[in-house]
């Protein structure tokens, strides 16, 4: 996205040449407009817009909740490809022909243990770039630790909206765009 590896990124944010800030997971979250002033002032090349749109999944297994997350991110952020997928079969067969740039996971998903996917999901070179969320009820609060360790973006409490997932993936950020080169 900007000619340089994300590892020299990471280098200017942590020699404070890059303003950043770091998320309650301990990821760094550097806004695009700070991107782009950083870019201008050291001769850089700019930014160039993006012109697919984010690609976000959600395998839940209330499709119906689903259904009107979908809607709601949909309508409130255009930029956004929202799929739908029912168990965990479906998820995983979409997951590997079209890998999105975000999986919003229920940890309620029959038949698995969200923490051995989300482990799993982190060691396949395909989905190694996918941000994962996973929506657990407040009754399972005690797999957050678990699911930490696995390296997920963010864990929301469910139910969960539209607004609270947005501000998780913070749609607009170098976070989540998908890079073009290194």
């Amino acid at each position: 996205m900007v000619g340089a590896s994300p590892s020299t990124v990471l280098s200017w944010v942590d020699r404070g040449w890059l303003p950043a800030h770091r998320t309650p997971g301990g990821h760094r979250r550097i806004e695009r407009q700070a991107l782009a002033e950083f870019l201008r002032a050291h001769d850089m090349p700019e930014l160039v817009p993006e012109t697919e749109h984010l690609r976000l999944l959600l395998a839940f297994k209330a499709t119906e909740e689903a259904r009107r997350l979908a809607d709601a991110l949909r309508a409130n952020h255009p930029e956004l490809r929202v799929d739908v997928t029912e168990g965990v079969v479906e998820t995983l067969a979409h997951l590997f022909e079209s890998p999105p740039d975000a999986l919003v996971l229920d940890a309620t998903l029959a038949g698995i243990d969200i923490a051995v996917l989300c482990r799993e999901l982190g060691t396949c070179a395909m989905s190694a770039r996918v941000r994962v969320v996973v929506v657990r009820p407040p009754t399972m609060g005690s797999i957050d630790e678990r699911l930490r360790s696995t390296g997920v973006w963010a864990i929301l409490a469910a139910p969960t909206d539209h607004d609270a997932l947005a501000d998780c993936l913070a749609f607009s950020s170098l976070e989540l765009a998908r890079p073009k080169a290194s």
